[in-house]
């Protein structure tokens, strides 16, 4: 498994943002889902 700062994920704009900008950095991910 790829460390975290290895993902890319989606900003609510929909732009690409990598994790790995934020290494070093308080992080919260939120994880949200809907059936």
């Amino acid at each position: 498994m790829a460390h975290m700062y290895d993902l890319t994920m989606s900003s609510i704009t929909g732009e690409p943002v990598q994790l790995g900008d934020y290494r070093g950095k308080v992080l919260l991910v939120v994880n949200v889902a809907s059936a």
